[in-house]
């Protein structure tokens, strides 16, 4: 067939394109013009509508005859099987835009509703002016299990597929809501809290809302094909609900909170006490007064007895008479936090005590600092009784810790109820710390200082009773 096609060109008969130069033969020949030197190569006219071999290109544009034929033996695909597939592409890049985008539009109403739910929250920064009503804090688990629930209805849309753009944004809708009068609601719960109080409902608070907005963050930034997401929604839904259900366990009265933090106070002293229990001089048969089992006694209820392989030699004798003295005092010490926790929780009974008052709640705060202060001074009366011994600072605690006790005795004494019990700790601690004072060889001029002050105090406490 080429050759054929080769050999029509070269006798002449083909056209070539008026815009070429060349003129019409007689017999099909032709006349090639100045600008056309070659003699041996016949020119292929073409038109727009592909007639010279089936394939389109410019007019006058010279085509090699084995081109022209492969040109016109190609198959063509159908116009609708073409426009089938342009469709096809442009939908694919439609859809993949348009998820895109309503990845982007989640993102944004999620970060304007954290900032709404974030300004809101600065309103728990302080407690709620003492003219506004008081919540119920009922109230608030009863909207804290709404809060569960949106959130299991969260992990329910990924429970399959991938859920829908519109179904996320419904429920991140309603789940903010919620927050926003979850929220308002705690703030209003602090009416007449004191610090105590108010620290604990805001870190109930501030984990809920944190985990629910980690949880949403994380629902928006949804990928079609991602199948671990699943996994890690259903784990961010569940720390939502365990913040949810720490809300049954808040204080909901400052004597409750109170008494929560002075519990802390005693675990940090038995700590200590358990430690300075594991002190045991070599010669401890010199030691015939029975104070050295009392740090073992009292925490043998939780860590059972000690081995000798448990007890170290570390201590001369003169130095675990020391200790045994600053034993004493921790000991009693952990007696006097026990006794006013019974105390405190007890005034939750009285019903002739306005416990809500703010006159009581500032005692109760009190009484929890000087609680706190006592414990730090544990801890540095535990640390000076390791060799070598620092005395000094072991006077100034035990001169602290007398304060302190007759800063309680005032402060419990300005409670209603009934602090016999706790009187009477006092006056053990008390005995504790003069023993630790003598014994480290305190002066008579700062013993006899002590003591008037401490006269002066249960002077004062007598005359401000009825």
């Amino acid at each position: 067939v080429a050759t054929v096609l080769r050999r029509r060109v070269a006798d002449g008969g083909v056209e070539q394109g008026a815009d070429r130069g060349t003129a019409r033969g007689p017999r099909g020949g032709r006349r090639e013009t100045a600008e056309e030197g070659s003699a041996g190569r016949g020119g292929v006219e073409e038109s727009g509508e592909e007639e010279a071999g089936g394939h389109g290109g410019r007019i006058g544009e010279e085509r090699d005859p084995i081109t022209v034929l492969r040109f016109s033996t190609r198959p063509k695909q159908p116009a609708s099987t073409q426009a089938l597939l342009v469709r096809s592409h442009r939908s694919t890049i439609a859809a993949e835009m348009s998820k895109s985008g309503k990845r982007a539009h989640l993102s944004r109403v999620l970060d304007s509703q954290v900032h709404s739910i974030q300004e809101t929250f600065q309103m728990l920064e302080h407690p709620a002016g003492s003219s506004l009503d008081k919540v119920d804090w009922s109230e608030v688990t009863k909207l804290g299990d709404e809060v569960s629930k949106q959130a299991t209805m969260a992990g329910m849309l990924w429970s399959g597929e991938a859920p829908d753009a519109k179904a996320l944004e419904e429920n991140m809708g309603a789940h903010c809501n919620i927050i926003h009068g979850f929220v308002l609601l705690c703030h209003g719960s602090t009416v007449g809290a004191g610090p105590t109080l108010h620290a604990s409902i805001h870190a109930s608070a501030k984990q809920v809302v944190d985990c629910s907005l980690a949880l949403l963050r994380e629902a928006v930034s949804y990928e079609p094909h991602d199948h671990e997401k699943r996994f890690t929604i259903s784990q961010l839904a569940g720390t939502v609900w365990e913040a949810c259900a720490a809300l049954k366990k808040t204080p909901t009265t400052n004597c409750t909170a109170v008494g929560r933090a002075i519990t802390q106070v005693a675990v940090s002293v038995k700590d200590v006490l358990r430690e300075m229990g594991e002190l045991k001089c070599a010669a401890s048969d010199d030691l015939g007064d029975g104070v050295s089992n009392k740090a073992v006694e009292s925490t043998s209820d939780e860590e059972g007895d000690l081995t000798e392989a448990d007890i170290g030699d570390d201590l001369s004798a003169e130095e675990m008479t020391i200790a045994q003295l600053i034993i004493s005092v921790v000991s009693d010490t952990l007696t006097v936090i026990k006794e006013l926790i019974r105390f405190i929780t007890g005034l939750l009974k009285s019903s002739n005590l306005k416990i809500s008052s703010k006159e009581s709640t500032d005692s109760l705060e009190k009484i929890l600092s000087y609680c706190r202060e006592m414990g730090q001074e544990v801890n540095e009366l535990g640390a000076c009784v390791y060799p070598p011994q620092e005395i000094s600072q072991m006077k100034s605690s035990a001169n602290k810790m007398q304060r302190l006790v007759d800063k309680m005795h005032v402060e419990v004494k300005s409670l209603e109820g009934s602090p016999d019990s706790v009187y009477g700790t006092f006056k053990q601690l008390e005995g504790s710390l003069g023993n630790l004072q003598h014994g480290l060889g305190g002066d008579l001029t700062t013993e006899m200082g002590r003591l008037a002050v401490h006269l002066i105090v249960k002077i004062i406490s007598a005359e401000s009773q009825p």
